[in-house]
């Protein structure tokens, strides 16, 4: 798995970084001033928030990663994105995939 992120401090910090070592989780920082990096997955929260977040009244700490779960799993195989031709993401990955590899 790689992680990606901005050079925020606590992406930078050495307890941050171990974490993501001993899990086997590879660490990819943007360069300075290149928020073009981000777009995507600053997008992906925009909507987390708006589609999901803010809708649930009185959402419990407890349920929080059950929630963002949930919503994950459907942003990837259900929601349809106008920017990719009314295709899932999922959709999207393997058609690319297949295309590309095949």
């Amino acid at each position: 798995m790689i992680l990606h992120s901005d050079q925020g401090f606590h992406f930078t910090n050495i307890v941050y970084q171990k974490l993501l070592a001993d899990n086997n989780i590879i660490q990819s920082i943007s360069a300075k001033g290149s928020s073009v990096d981000n777009v995507p997955i600053e997008s992906f929260f925009s909507t987390l928030k708006s589609e999901c977040l803010y809708l649930i009244k009185n959402l419990k700490v407890k349920d929080i990663d059950e929630t963002i779960d949930k919503f994950i799993e459907y942003y990837n195989n259900e929601r349809l994105q106008e920017k990719i031709k009314e295709l899932t993401p999922f959709e999207f990955r393997e058609l690319t995939l297949n295309s590309v590899f095949f």
